[in-house]
């Protein structure tokens, strides 16, 4: 991640969670200027799965008939595991796990790149155990299975005639991965080593992410302790609102979202440019953003911010954001706070991070 300049953002993220709360490099109670910064290199999960969980619980959906395809948890070792069965070659033998991302999504896998990985522990079987992301244009595919009578698995990677061998897969986990740092090109690794296959996949009129057994006409036996996809998009296609606070509290974001300083007076920033921040000097003082369709977050949100704390007594807090359905009870409904408390009999302060059931009525 790299390290940005004193800033805050607003952003819906999708399908990913994720709280970002950049440590302020100085000590004030001001606000220095709220904005969004680059995280072009930090990747944002569309779709994860772990352990011996049912798929279906972590958003998965699960496609095919099922016929003679045993799913269950599994043990690999000390870690849990989903795994996937195909006992026949018979017509309907397949079981995969999908997610759909959006048209957006993929357009900004195209333009930024993505990763899907896999750490799958291969048993005995052929190659109907796939992992495929399929972007609408273009698919790209790794199929995985055993030579006759032999514990050497075949990796075959769609679109590329070569074949990567992994010995003994059966007795330890791989970890496969396709990565794309274009969009278009996706390498191919193993256990993190480059394996010098690239393809720009075949053409596919599917937009999907799967994982399983996909293939009726052959069999095969997988357990997966961990998949995941994720891609790299420039954190700016996410923003909600920035706000500057250059002696006002306007949005220079999409949105327009403009607030008003209540009690709050512009001051110079850590830099001593003037007006390039904003204090609070009491208990009243804040920046208000009127409520706004684009702030009913239903899924998913970051927020950061930078500040500084002149001081706060042991016990005391000091509410540095917050979202509510503007009711007046102690804790209202939709509350979404980050509160900075003071530490007690010698203990450091610590931030808290509450949030409550959502009715989304105001900011």
């Amino acid at each position: 991640m790299t390290t940005p300049s004193p800033n805050c953002f607003w952003r819906n993220i999708g399908h990913y969670f994720g709280t970002r709360i950049p440590r302020a490099r100085q000590a004030l109670m001001t606000l220095l200027s709220l904005s969004l910064f680059p995280l072009s290199t930090t990747a944002i999960i569309l779709a994860e799965h772990r352990g011996g969980n049912d798929p279906v619980d972590a958003g998965w959906q699960k496609m095919g008939p099922g016929n003679d395809v045993d799913t269950m948890p599994e043990w690999v070792g000390l870690k849990p595991a989903w795994r996937i069965h195909d006992r026949s070659v018979a017509s309907g033998s397949t079981t995969i796990y999908q997610y759909t991302p959006t048209s957006h999504e993929t357009g900004l896998g195209s333009v930024y790149g993505w990763r899907f990985t896999g750490e799958v522990y291969l048993l005995h079987g052929g190659p109907s155990t796939v992992m495929s992301y399929d972007t609408g244009s273009r698919a790209y595919q790794l199929s995985f299975g055993h030579e006759a009578n032999t514990r050497t698995a075949q990796v075959t990677y769609v679109g590329n005639t070569t074949r990567t061998a992994v010995n003994n897969p059966g007795f330890r986990l791989n970890t496969f991965t396709l990565e794309s740092t274009d969009g278009t090109n996706a390498d191919l690794l193993i256990n993190g080593q480059p394996q010098n296959i690239t393809s720009n996949g075949v053409s596919s009129s599917i937009r999907r992410i799967i994982w399983g057994a996909g293939t009726s006409a052959t069999v095969g036996n997988a357990a997966f302790t961990r998949v995941r996809f994720e891609h790299f998009p420039f954190i700016e296609d996410y923003l909600v609102a920035r706000y500057p606070l250059t002696g006002n509290a306007a949005d220079v974001g999409p949105n327009g979202l403009g607030g008003i300083l209540n009690a709050a007076m512009p001051v110079e920033n850590a830099l001593g440019q003037p007006s390039e921040a904003v204090r609070f000097q009491s208990d009243t003082s804040r920046v208000i953003i009127p409520n706004s369709s684009a702030l009913q977050f239903t899924d998913r949100m970051t927020v950061s911010l930078w500040f500084k704390a002149d001081s706060i007594p042991a016990g005391g807090q000091r509410r540095l954001i917050g979202k509510w359905d503007g009711g007046t009870s102690q804790l209202p409904r939709g509350v979404i706070m980050l509160t900075l408390v003071g530490g007690e009999q010698g203990q450091r302060a610590r931030y808290e991070w509450l949030m409550g059931a959502s009715s989304g009525q105001a900011i």
